[in-house]
């Protein structure tokens, strides 16, 4: 069963040019209210990938996208494994900016049921 507010969170995230102030503090509660600890931010890809990595250790992620200034035209998943196609949960994200659509695609994982 999927975490509607979640994916919701996901998405609100995807959209974003960039994840700071309320919205950050807003993903950071709902990451420590399902038990994961607090991330140091999400501003940057490697901030995002830090707390992927935090939160799904060993998850398989990849970001596909044409680097843009305006829009970039993003895709990120993350997922269990690359060798397999029929992953229980997978997160997908999209969006111009790459961190926006990492941490939405981790959103989304974590509302499909996704554990480490």
């Amino acid at each position: 069963m999927v975490d509607a507010g979640l994916k919701a969170l996901g998405e609100e995230v995807e959209a974003a040019a960039d994840v700071r102030g309320a919205l950050a503090d807003r993903v950071a509660q709902t990451l420590r209210h399902a038990g994961h600890a607090a991330p140091d931010g999400f501003a940057s890809v490697d901030a995002v990938l830090r707390t992927v990595t935090a939160v799904l250790p060993g998850w398989a992620v990849t970001m596909d996208g044409q680097a843009s200034t305006g829009h970039g035209h993003w895709t990120c998943t993350v997922r269990r494994s690359r060798a397999r196609d029929n992953d229980e949960a997978v997160g997908v994200g999209h969006g111009d900016h790459p961190a926006p659509a990492l941490l939405g695609a981790l959103l989304k994982a974590l509302a499909a049921g996704a554990r480490p």
